[in-house]
């Protein structure tokens, strides 16, 4: 730094020099080619000390407060956020591969048909479209011509819109019917009285019967604490116009009246609607993280209904593909394999009074491990595999799998060779037990590219994998890998048997998600 500013500072001297034909003096030399120098260099090296402190010093206590902090760089909690966990209560599909998770999952295990070319779809070359178009879609569409979305003036949405709207039928009513029988009971409700509370009140005599009892401060707290929360997030393509974004929210809360029922059935505190699509697929399982955080940081009864859905089977959404280069073709076989799906998970804090009230068992979820590759998987050359395979053994760790029940992985990897060499060598290191050949499944391989959806599509194929899979201590893991840069593992396992006595074996189970 000193050589640079000394090197100029001389330069430029020495041109004034000779230019004025000025008597140099000896001070003016010592001045001008030796202390300037210096102190300019010394000046300028302060200033970037002081903002390489600036960076490093303490953010301020509002900062700190946000949740976008770090949740691993929180002195006293970092092992239990890492291993937190929560109920994964019900999940539901509509996919090519089948209209509800668990026919879903069999498909895939049967070797189903690869996606192939559309009759309808074609590209810029006049060539027939590869695509995993939902034959039932099409089936519905013209057989009911009311299921058509239609804005207030009468214009009908898009043919993307349309289809998502249909493919969202089959998904919303198995998960609003789990909402609606997830009412506390009188022991566990926030608006019943518990025994204790009412031997500590202080007796009344038999003609004071109809007056009011007097209720303790502390009783109404624990009722306050008791009243439920539902946040029902909403993943939507963001390159939907405003419009049909619009249109389709409207038409599906009018569809979601049991949420009204029972958010006063069970007193709620709120029922929060988040339909702001996310900056990218991978991003909702960003907020997901922070979701499960806050949840061990401030325990409470809340439920998080995740809706996706997403459909690229239409002539303009075949025509951007091809013209930002992602779309399959003959001369681009690295490209995407259009596809469409819709996909909802329903998840409860730990402290939700009945995990066991619907009739399958609940599964507990790991917090996402996230990481990004330093390296675009679609760049030239051998994909590396660190990334995906430091998070699958970070799973591993986390949810072990037994000897005797290898785990199973389910990923949104579709044909591509850079995403099928990636996942399979990753779960080659990671996790030995595991048969490529029966524990590796690939949804986009068949689905092809489910845009918004295949995250949540992918978490509840995992969840139909492990409800059938026999032993106790089974394990899967959700891979998402479709994006060149994110990527993102989820681990589900049985949750343990609830630890009863004696005196309470008829009551309902309360146990929390353990952690690690």
């Amino acid at each position: 730094m000193w050589l640079v500013i000394a090197a100029v500072i001389w330069l430029f001297s020495i041109w004034q020099w000779q230019t004025t034909d000025a008597t140099v003096a000896d001070r003016d030399i010592v001045m001008q080619l030796l202390v300037l120098p210096v102190m300019l260099t010394v000046a300028l090296w302060l200033t970037l000390r002081g903002v390489q402190r600036l960076r490093k010093s303490p953010a301020p206590a509002a900062d700190r407060a946000a949740p976008t902090v770090s949740l691993d760089e929180q002195p006293g909690s970092e092992a239990a956020l890492r291993a937190a966990t929560t109920w994964l209560l019900a999940s539901a599909v509509s996919l090519r591969a089948g209209s509800d998770a668990d026919a879903a999952w069999a498909t895939l295990q049967s070797n189903p048909p690869r996606p192939g070319p559309d009759a309808t779809l074609f590209d810029l070359d006049g060539m027939p479209v590869f695509a995993a178009r939902v034959e039932q879609v099409d089936e519905l569409l013209a057989s009911e011509p009311d299921a058509v979305l239609s804005h207030p003036d009468g214009r009908a949405a898009s043919v993307a819109v349309q289809r998502a709207w249909v493919l969202m039928q089959s998904v919303l009513p198995p998960l609003l019917d789990a909402v609606s029988r997830l009412i506390p009971d009188e022991t566990h409700g926030g608006s019943s009285r518990e025994p204790e509370d009412d031997a500590a009140a202080p007796s009344m005599r038999a003609h004071l019967s109809g007056v009011a009892a007097p209720v303790s401060a502390q009783h109404l707290a624990i009722q306050e604490a008791r009243r439920p929360t539902l946040t029902v997030r909403l993943a939507l393509p963001a390159r939907w116009s405003v419009e049909d974004q619009a249109l389709f929210v409207q038409a599906l809360r009018g569809q979601c009246g049991v949420l009204l029922d029972w958010a006063e059935a069970t007193h709620a505190r709120a029922l929060r609607w988040q339909t702001t699509p996310p900056e990218s697929v991978d991003a909702v399982w960003h907020e997901v993280d922070q979701t499960l955080a806050r949840w061990h940081r401030d325990p409470a009864p809340e439920l998080l209904l995740m809706l996706a859905v997403d459909s690229a089977i239409d002539a303009d959404e075949i025509d951007g593909l091809q013209a930002r280069g992602e779309l399959f073709t003959a001369h681009h076989q690295q490209g995407r394999i259009p596809g469409e799906g819709a996909a909802g998970l329903l998840l409860a804090s730990p402290m939700w009074p009945q995990p066991g009230a619907l009739d399958v068992p609940a599964i507990l979820l790991g917090r996402p491990l996230l990481a990004r590759r330093d390296k675009s998987a679609d760049a030239v050359g051998r994909a590396s595999t660190a990334t995906l395979q430091a998070l699958l053994e970070a799973a591993a760790t986390r949810s072990p799998a037994p000897a005797d029940a290898p785990p199973v992985v389910v990923a949104d990897a579709d044909h591509r060779g850079s995403r099928a060499a990636e996942l399979f060598e990753s779960v080659q290191d990671a996790l030995p037990a595991v048969d490529a050949a029966t524990g590796v499944v690939r949804l986009g391989e068949v689905c092809g590219d489910l845009g918004a959806a295949r995250g949540v599509a992918t978490i509840a194929l995992a969840h139909a994998a492990l409800r059938q899979q026999a032993s106790p201590d089974a394990t899967t893991y959700a891979v998402l890998m479709q994006d060149s840069h994110e990527r993102v593992v989820v681990p589900l396992r049985h949750a343990p048997p609830p630890v009863t006595s004696d005196a309470n074996a008829d009551a309902p189970p309360l146990s929390a998600p353990a952690t690690a």
